[in-house]
């Protein structure tokens, strides 16, 4: 068993790491990878690709997170936290403790890490954030859905949450300014889901055949919003207009990373690596600005679907 790691800032060559087991989960973090197979987790060192951390659990691992010094493992109805690195890494296993404002018979559907929080979501509907430097649940940050949340993809630093629901909606939350804004025109069926790495605030979700991106913007006229993004029109008097539009992807193509609106796949017949531009930023040009280059309408039409 064999996976390949490749780093998508430089996009070098593919690394081989070696596995133990065939795994069924695997998560990376900026320095590990996590696999889980059955009851076992295996977590394995960028650098040399050898095994750091190795344990067994009473129940099975249902969800597994990373980040720079802790793996959070989901087995069953507990959070297990385990440090990935020397400062952290006291060979004792670390449970991360209940959220005082839910009960015992609340089940967690969901977990995630960021550089500073775990992220927790529940059958109940709650999405509850965790401080790692303070070892507790932030109450003030709880959300209270009103369906049970299945799945939460935050951002790189938490300040973002989308989540889809088990009736199939996507929403996304600001744990700061408490705005849940639901996502219109959200796909049934959610493969991954990819926040841009260049610009916080703008989401891609493939659905296995397209990509739908959506952006937020925390301060308009009308409030926060967020929106699907489409091609944008310019009429001859200047007026700006877009519809919201999908992205379809070449079905021998797998998303893995999205970078100012690149979008960095693996061919699944050669396990290549090939970077696609969106074409969703395409503009539809009026008759009077034929003269002016494509890479500056282009560019121009792409700030403004960014609201940049």
């Amino acid at each position: 068993n064999q996976l390949a790691y490749v780093d998508m800032e430089s996009l070098s060559a593919p690394s081989h790491i070696k596995l133990k087991y065939q795994p069924s989960l695997i998560s990376i973090g900026p320095t590990h990878i996590a696999i889980g197979v059955d009851n076992r987790l295996v977590v394995y060192n960028h650098s040399n690709y050898l095994v750091e951390i190795e344990a067994e659990y009473n129940k099975n691992i249902e969800d597994i997170s990373v980040n720079v010094n802790f793996a959070a493992i989901l087995v069953e109805e507990q959070i297990v936290l385990q440090g990935i690195v020397a400062n952290h890494n006291t060979e004792v296993t670390k449970i991360c403790p209940k959220c005082s404002n839910i009960n015992n018979e609340t089940r967690v559907t969901s977990i995630s890490l960021t550089d500073d929080f775990l992220l927790q979501a529940t059958h109940i509907g709650t999405l509850d954030y965790f401080s790692l430097e303070e070892w507790k649940f932030l109450a003030d940050a709880q959300l209270r859905h009103s369906k049970e949340i299945t799945k939460i993809y935050p951002n790189k630093s938490g300040t973002r949450a989308l989540f889809i629901d088990n009736i199939g909606s996507g929403h996304i939350y600001n744990p700061v300014s408490f705005d849940l804004l639901p996502l219109s025109d959200f796909p049934i069926s959610v493969k991954c889901v990819m926040w841009d790495m260049c610009n916080g605030d703008v989401a891609v979700v493939y659905d296995g055949k397209e990509l739908h991106t959506y952006v937020l913007a925390s301060n308009t006229i009308h409030g926060p919003s967020v929106m699907k993004v489409g091609p944008i029109n310019i009429d001859e008097s200047g007026k700006i207009s877009m519809v919201s539009k999908t992205d379809e992807l070449d079905h021998e193509r797998n998303p893995l990373h999205v970078h100012d609106g690149k979008i960095s796949c693996q061919c699944l017949k050669t396990g290549t690596l090939v970077t696609v531009e969106s074409t969703i930023f395409d503009v539809v040009r009026s008759t009077h600005d034929q003269n002016m280059p494509k890479n500056d309408i282009r560019s121009f039409a792409r700030n403004v679907a960014l609201l940049r």
